[in-house]
């Protein structure tokens, strides 16, 4: 059983390459990324959640693990995962940083996975947001600081093995050297 998992700041591409990567043979499972999901079904303000809602996605990630863990899938692939969530709870919520680890490290999928970290830069956050389009600005520093933890967040969860891909060039190829390294790593 092997989890990949995709992370970066908003704009790096992850969901628009996890659905290029639905169409892989290979692929049993492929999941979206959870506290987004929340979002728009939400409409919260995402830079103003409490410790309550970190909690809420980490407890949802694990049943999803689980889910994943306890089913016949081969290679499941992922959005954000518990890096992502991680690297959002320590800049929203830093205090609730220990608790998370420690809901974090019951993953039953930590061993077996392999993380695809798609950095963007600033410019390019601040570039491609539609989403923040009304503050450009703000979404390009908060989301900054998002992907700045992600390296942390590694480091923390004993997680060495990741690859960085440059997510700022064109999108076809960021999204061939991605379907590449999952390829190489089934």
């Amino acid at each position: 059983m092997k989890i990949i998992y995709l992370c970066g700041a908003h704009t790096s591409g992850k969901t628009t390459i996890l659905k290029a990567i639905e169409q892989l043979d290979d692929v049993d499972f492929v999941g979206g990324e959870i506290g987004k999901d929340l979002y728009y079904q939400r409409k919260f303000k995402t830079d103003n959640q409490k410790e309550s809602f970190e909690l809420e996605v980490t407890e949802l990630e694990l049943r999803r693990d689980n889910k994943i863990i306890n089913s016949n899938f081969n290679c499941s692939v992922v959005e954000t995962w518990h890096i992502g969530n991680l690297a959002y709870a320590m800049v929203r919520n830093p205090d609730c940083e220990k608790k998370l680890v420690e809901m974090i490290k019951t993953s039953p999928l930590l061993n077996s996975s392999l993380g695809i970290w798609l950095q963007v830069s600033r410019e390019n956050i601040y570039a491609r947001t539609q989403t923040f389009n009304d503050n450009r600005s703000w979404a390009a520093d908060f989301y900054s600081k998002i992907d700045f933890k992600i390296a942390d967040c590694f480091k923390i969860l004993n997680l060495a093995n990741h690859i960085i891909v440059d997510a700022n060039g064109e999108l076809n190829t960021v999204i061939n050297d991605v379907k590449n390294i999952i390829k190489l790593n089934m």
